[in-house]
């Protein structure tokens, strides 16, 4: 019974022909989407959050999410190192 939780936190960035989409639920489950065109691929997995950071469990996930920490900052989300620097500071997701 997948997705039947409330969403707590949706952020996504439109990548010319391409999407990405991060949903945090309230059971501690997230959903990541990586889609175009051609179709979606969905990865899920489990969080933990505290504040403004948030570890995902990166087991099943797409290679697109390089760091298993992500920050929230000024209502972005950023993968972050363990040092907290953003890895990469042209990939984040926009909070909508």
């Amino acid at each position: 019974m997948r997705d039947l939780s409330n969403v707590n936190l949706e952020a996504g960035k439109d990548l010319d022909f391409n999407f990405i989409h991060l949903e945090l639920r309230d059971d501690g489950t997230y959903k990541f989407t990586n889609g175009s065109g051609l179709g979606n691929s969905y990865f899920r997995g489990d969080y933990s959050r505290n504040d403004s950071i948030i570890l995902i469990d990166t087991l099943n996930s797409d290679k697109l999410l390089k760091s298993n920490r992500l920050a929230i900052r000024n209502n972005q989300i950023f993968m972050i190192d363990s040092q907290y620097k953003i890895i990469d500071s042209t990939f984040y997701f926009n909070i909508y």
